[in-house]
């Protein structure tokens, strides 16, 4: 059972629709040997972008940069949520 005791976490909006995080955090677990490693890079998908994530001894570090639109799997292109119309509106924008 995993349970943060600690954990600092930071985003910041590096344009539009991109967005840059990470976290910083200690876990209370019993089992302090653990070792994880994660990498991931998506592309033409929800929230597409790079995550990286460490755990060591308790202590974990996860590094990320994300796309903030859905995707279009029918369009192939982006959607884009519009809070003042409270609908999907599709965009012809290609990466």
């Amino acid at each position: 059972m995993k349970i943060t005791f600690f954990r600092f976490q930071k985003e910041i909006e590096i344009s539009k629709y991109r967005i840059l995080g990470w976290q910083l955090g200690l876990f209370n677990w019993n089992n302090w040997l653990n070792l994880e490693f994660h990498l991931n890079i998506s592309h033409h998908c929800d929230h597409s972008g790079f995550n990286f994530y460490i755990q060591i001894l308790g202590l974990f570090f996860e590094f990320e940069s994300y796309d903030t639109r859905h995707w279009n799997n029918e369009k192939n292109t982006w959607e884009i949520y519009d809070v003042d119309k409270s609908m999907y509106e599709i965009y012809d924008e290609k990466d």
